[in-house]
């Protein structure tokens, strides 16, 4: 039997759509893995499939009811690698394995996909921080997407050790320019993004709705849904600009319709590595991002408008519905490709399994 893994996510689509390519990699070298979400999904590739409830409130009773059930987990199977991803499903399995009483452990991966705090925001740092230099004691290694995050990580010692990756891998092969006629009408902003209050839809409605007068040809397009999307939908009304706002809902290929938009748009608050980003730059559009971290590691050396504040949304708007150029080169986005990033996640798997295998 190969070694046996426990990989984790909070929600199975986080594994559907971000870590297949490295679970059936995992699977093909002879590992047999176990997958642990919050409805216990059975995803290609792996040998079973564990639930465990997650709730998004860090201090909830229920996760630590979660901690509980995962303790009686790690007492019945030997893992041999755990790898954990996502704020809440890392800080609850790995509390769990830092609870158990083992006299070996297992070797512990935490993939950061962006922290939830920076050295700003004291309400965010005082609730986020301190469970990862907890988590610590049992972390490993901890991988990193983005140079704010290296630097937190190192700062704070929050893993035995820390290596930094391009991300996940945004396939070069579905995300191409457009190269016929058709369009959206107008002069379109496209938003990808799930309607949360991280996203921030309600700053880019606003802003959109200073410029409405002035460009008449100007349209927004929402791809996502989520909890926020009907009070956004409210305030497109209000602001009286509904009629230029598309709600699409969510959108199975993304591929298909940046292409046909003329310039892509995020305003979200904090990020780790953004694919909504990535795959705008495989598509070649003028990208408008907030200047956060993520959104600036992407774009670092580009053409793309970064902005601070509303005020600083709509003129950068403004200047790229102005802008001659309808296309963008991104010579950059080549080291963020899934073949890229694919052959990092190897040598980093590889060298885990060998250690995990020769017992160091």
């Amino acid at each position: 039997m190969g070694m046996k893994i426990l990989y984790c996510a909070s929600v199975p689509s986080h594994l559907k759509n971000f870590h297949l390519p490295y679970i059936q990699w995992l699977s093909e070298q002879g590992c047999e893995i176990t997958t642990l979400t919050d409805d216990g999904q059975m995803l290609p590739y792996v040998f079973s499939a564990e639930k465990v409830p997650f709730t998004k409130n860090l201090l909830s009773p229920q996760n630590v009811k979660s901690i509980i059930c995962l303790k009686e987990l790690f007492l019945k199977h030997s893992f041999d690698l755990i790898i954990t991803n996502t704020t809440l499903a890392g800080a609850v399995v790995r509390a769990a394995i830092l609870l158990t009483n083992k006299r070996i452990r297992p070797f512990v991966i935490h993939i950061c996909h962006g922290y939830l705090f920076d050295e700003r925001g004291i309400l965010r740092k005082l609730l986020y921080l301190p469970p990862e230099k907890i988590c610590a004691a049992v972390t490993d290694l901890l991988v990193v997407m983005n140079k704010e995050d290296e630097r937190i990580a190192q700062k704070y010692k929050l893993a035995e050790r820390i290596e930094f990756v391009h991300g996940m891998g945004v396939d070069s092969e579905r995300f191409k320019p457009n190269s016929g006629p058709e369009r959206l009408s107008g002069f379109t902003f496209v938003c990808v993004a799930d309607f949360t209050k991280r996203k921030n839809q309600p700053m880019l409605i606003r802003a959109f709705a200073k410029l409405a007068d002035k460009l008449p040809d100007l349209t927004l397009a929402f791809a996502g849904d989520g909890a926020t999307m009907e009070r956004c939908r409210r305030l497109a009304e209000k602001l009286g600009v509904a009629k230029r706002v598309m709600f699409m809902g969510y959108v199975a290929d993304i591929a298909g319709l940046l292409p046909r938009c003329d310039a892509a748009v995020s305003v979200s608050r904090y990020e780790g590595l953004p694919f909504n980003i990535m795959e705008a730059m495989l598509c070649e559009l003028p990208i408008v991002a907030s200047d956060i971290r993520g959104h600036c590691d992407l774009l670092e050396n580009t053409e793309a408008m970064l902005f601070n504040g509303e005020d600083g949304l709509v003129k950068k708007l403004f200047e790229t519905y102005n802008a001659e150029r309808r296309r963008v080169k991104y010579p950059n986005i080549g080291r963020y490709t899934l073949a890229n990033v694919m052959r990092e996640w190897e040598t980093i798997y590889t060298r885990q399994l060998q250690k995990v295998k020769a017992g160091l």
